[in-house]
């Protein structure tokens, strides 16, 4: 599993190593991402060149699909050269006769690009917006778990790039990351606007997460597994879906919003920019 910086354990708090939490890969660059991608139109293959005017109503169609993408009007919106950029993209491609499903791809990996790009601003949004990201993941995961364990595996180790996700064809699992990148990306518009600064957690922080992983069935040995890439590695994949959903699961059920606030901030390094 390729590492990823970002959250820490309660035993790396107390050895003093908090420093990393690896649980999440950084999405490979040769998959393919499967966001919630408007249903494009059939356009016509290369082996069967469209005319000019069929041509350029596919364009018109692909385009439309997009606009009516809540994702993709928020990134109009708050984006507009870029998007701009993007929908240029779309009509050439649409033009050249490439399938609906390329050109989906294609622009969802764009998205993907620009997530990363914008983890500052989602980071420095208000705690409402970072509980709405964490939500948004456990619900993923909940969903990919129930489609298959390597599906939810692939997630957490790979993202929306994983080929288990890419290739699971479930409407509502890309729905669900749909969900998810709008949630970050209205943190981004929050932050680019209001960016606020989190503290970092704190020892007594990790106190009340312990805690509330306790009351999942968490002991000593499941943090310490945690809290080590290569133990968490050598588990078995239902356990590492389970422990990545008890981790959000846990910070969210955090009552005390500063207390939770902290943990999310630094917990969801990895979901933003990885």
């Amino acid at each position: 599993m390729l590492a990823l910086m970002g959250g820490g354990a309660y035993a790396m708090y107390r050895s003093g190593q908090l420093a990393s939490l690896p649980f999440l890969g950084a999405p490979g660059q040769s998959a393919t991402p499967v966001i919630a991608a408007p249903n494009a139109p059939s356009v016509t293959t290369p082996e069967t060149a469209p005319t000019q005017q069929s041509a350029a109503a596919g364009v018109n169609t692909v385009e439309a699909q997009f606009l009516k993408s809540p994702l993709w009007s928020l990134l109009r919106r708050e984006f507009p050269e870029w998007y701009n950029g993007k929908i240029a993209a779309v009509r050439t491609q649409t033009v050249e006769g490439k399938a609906p499903k390329e050109i989906t791809s294609n622009m969802l990996r764009e998205v993907v690009i620009l997530r990363r790009q914008q983890s500052g601003p989602a980071l420095a949004a208000s705690s409402p917006r970072l509980r709405a990201i964490a939500s948004a993941f456990v619900d993923n995961l909940n969903r990919l778990k129930q489609h298959s364990t390597a599906a939810c595996y692939g997630f957490i180790s790979q993202g929306e790039t994983s080929p288990t996700v890419m290739n699971a064809g479930s409407t509502e699992i890309q729905v669900g990351i749909d969900a998810q990148l709008r949630a970050i990306f209205e943190a981004v518009a929050e932050g680019r606007k209001s960016p606020l600064k989190h503290d970092s957690p704190r020892r007594e922080d990790y106190d009340v997460l312990t805690a509330e992983l306790a009351k999942r069935g968490w002991n000593t040995a499941d943090l310490q597994m945690f809290a080590n890439a290569k133990a968490l590695e050598r588990a078995p994949p239902e356990k590492v879906c389970q422990m990545v959903n008890d981790w959000f699961s846990a910070q969210l059920a955090v009552k005390d919003s500063a207390t939770q606030t902290r943990l999310l901030s630094e917990a969801l390094k990895p979901i933003v920019a990885g």
